[in-house]
C-alpha cells in the first residue's frame, strides 16, 4: 500500500491553470470551493501509471538536479491530465461497441499478467481470445491507451519497482524475474518509464 501526500501551488501550473480548469474532475482539485470528493476504483494498470508520475515527482523533489523545477511543473500538468482522464472514463458513459469488447480486453489483460515473465508472443495472446493479432491490438490500444507490448513493459516495471523496494535482490535477477532476458535492457527501459534507472530508484527509496 502507497500513501503520498501531494501538495502543491497553482502558481506552479501558470500559463496552463486556465485550460486545466476546464478538464472533467478539476474541480475537485483546482475549484474554489469544497465539493464532494468522488473516489476513483484504479485497476492494476491505472495505480501504476499514477504511481509513476508520483515517483518521478519523488525523485525530482529530492534530488533538485540541473532544471528539476521546470520538470516538476510539467510532471505535474501530465499528472492532472492523467487524473482528468481517469475521472472522466469512470464517470462517463461508454459507448455500446466499447462496452461489446470490454470481455476481450479483460482476458488479453489477464493473459499477459500471467505470463508476463516469459517471452510474449502477440498471437499467443490473441488466440486466448479468438480474435486475429491486428484486431485485439487495435482494440486493446483503443480501450487501455496502451499497445499490448507497451502495457507488458509498464506491468513487468511496475512488477519489478516492487521488488526493488522490497527485497534484497541483485538489479539483474529482478530484471530476469518480471521477463527482461537482458539487464542493459531492462535498464534502458526501466529509466525510459520511471526516469532514472533500477539501482538510484532503490537508493532513492532506501534515503
Amino acid at each position: 500500500t502507497y500513501l503520498y501526500n501531494c501538495l502543491f501551488n497553482t502558481e506552479a501550473l501558470e500559463g496552463v491553470l486556465s485550460e486545466l480548469v476546464k478538464l472533467p474532475g478539476m474541480n475537485q482539485i483546482l475549484g474554489q470551493r469544497q465539493s464532494k470528493w468522488e473516489k476513483l476504483h484504479l485497476d492494476f494498470t491505472e495505480r501504476r501509471e499514477v504511481l509513476l508520475y508520483l515517483e518521478k515527482m519523488k525523485w525530482e523533489q529530492l534530488n533538485k538536479g540541473i532544471g528539476w523545477e521546470i520538470n516538476m511543473r510539467s510532471l505535474l500538468t501530465g499528472f492532472l491530465v492523467l487524473y482528468s482522464r481517469l475521472y472522466s472514463n469512470h464517470y462517463s458513459n461508454s459507448n455500446i461497441n466499447d462496452k461489446a469488447h470490454l470481455p476481450h480486453i479483460h482476458n488479453a489483460l489477464k493473459f499477459i499478467e500471467e505470463n508476463y515473465q516469459r517471452d510474449f508472443l502477440m498471437k499467443e495472446m490473441a488466440d486466448s481470445v479468438n480474435l486475429s493479432p491486428d484486431y485485439i491490438s487495435r482494440q486493446f490500444k483503443s480501450a487501455i491507451g496502451l499497445s499490448p507490448i507497451e502495457y507488458l513493459r509498464n506491468f513487468r516495471i511496475a512488477k519489478a519497482m516492487e521488488k526493488l523496494k522490497t527485497t534484497d535482490l541483485a538489479v539483474a535477477k529482478i530484471g530476469k524475474s518480471v521477463g527482461f532476458r537482458d539487464i542493459s535492457h531492462f535498464s534502458r527501459q526501466f529509466k525510459q518509464v520511471v526516469g532514472v534507472s533500477p539501482t538510484v530508484f532503490r537508493k532513492n527509496d532506501e534515503s
